[in-house]
C-alpha cells in the first residue's frame, strides 16, 4: 500500500521529505475518551504552541474526498447519523476511514498549509502509529493516550446519556478494537503509550505528554486545578 509520504514525495520530487517538512509538528492520538483534546489545549497554553484539533475538520475532509479515499467518500453519500445502521461493530471498524489512513492524508494537507515557523500540536483520534510513523523525524514526536474500557464507558455515558443503546454499544466495541491496534503498532514501532483510567489529574497527564514530546520548559499560565479526562 502506498503511504501518504510516498504519494506526496512522488508528486513533489524536488521538495524536502514530508517528515522534514513536518518536523515542527507533534501528535497526540489514541482512543476515544482519553482526554486528548483537554491535554492538547492545556499544553497549547503552557508551551505556546498552535493546537490543531482533527475532529472538527472531518466534515470538510469528507466533502473534499473522492473515490481515491473510498471510505471517506462513502460517508459523503450516507444520510446523517446512519453510519452504524445495519453494521456490526467489526464492520463499522473496517469502514472507519482512519483505519485505512484516509483522514490522515487530508490532515497532512491542512498542516502543510500552516506556517512552519511555529510548533504545532495535533490532537486527533484518527491516527494509527503505522500511518504516522513515516511523517516523524523521531518516534518521540507522537504519543498515544489509551483509556481503560471502564473509563471510556463512563466518559461515553456522560457524553451520550445514561442508557447504553445499540449504537453506543457498537461504538464501544469498535473503539476497543481501535485501541488494541494502536497499542500493538505503537509497541512494535517504539512509540509511547499512556494509559488513562481517571485516577490522575489533567495536569499530571499533560506533564507526561509534554515530556514524551520534548516540548521544553513551560512558560504559559499554570494552575493547580484537578480535572477529568
Amino acid at each position: 500500500m502506498t503511504t501518504t509520504s510516498e504519494r506526496f514525495d512522488a508528486a513533489h520530487p524536488r521538495q524536502s521529505t514530508l517528515a522534514e517538512r513536518l518536523a515542527h509538528v507533534r501528535w497526540i492520538a489514541g482512543g476515544t475518551g482519553a482526554g486528548k483534546s483537554t491535554v492538547a489545549d492545556r499544553l497549547g497554553e503552557l508551551f505556546d504552541v498552535t493546537v490543531v484539533h482533527g475532529d472538527p475538520a472531518e466534515p470538510g475532509w469528507i466533502a473534499r474526498s473522492g473515490p481515491e479515499h473510498p471510505n471517506l467518500f462513502a460517508l459523503s453519500r450516507l444520510p446523517p447519523g446512519s453510519f452504524w445502521a445495519g453494521r456490526t461493530a467489526r464492520q463499522a471498524y473496517h469502514a472507519t476511514p482512519s483505519v485505512h489512513g484516509e483522514t490522515l492524508a487530508h490532515l497532512v494537507q491542512d498542516l502543510l498549509a500552516l506556517p512552519a515557523d511555529r510548533r504545532i500540536l495535533v490532537d486527533y483520534f484518527g491516527v494509527l502509529p503505522r500511518h504516522v510513523a513515516p511523517l516523524l523525524s523521531r518516534p518521540g514526536q507522537a504519543v498515544f493516550l489509551l483509556p481503560t474500557a471502564e473509563w471510556r464507558h463512563g466518559v461515553m455515558l456522560g457524553r451520550h446519556g445514561p442508557v447504553v443503546d445499540e449504537v453506543l454499544a457498537k461504538r464501544l466495541v469498535r473503539d476497543g478494537m481501535w485501541d488494541a491496534r494502536v497499542r500493538k503498532q505503537a509497541h512494535r514501532l517504539g512509540m509511547p503509550v499512556i494509559s488513562v483510567d481517571g485516577t490522575r489529574s489533567v495536569a499530571a497527564t499533560a506533564a507526561e505528554v509534554a515530556e514524551h514530546l520534548d516540548l521544553g520548559p513551560a512558560h504559559g499560565p499554570r494552575d493547580s486545578g484537578q480535572g477529568g479526562h
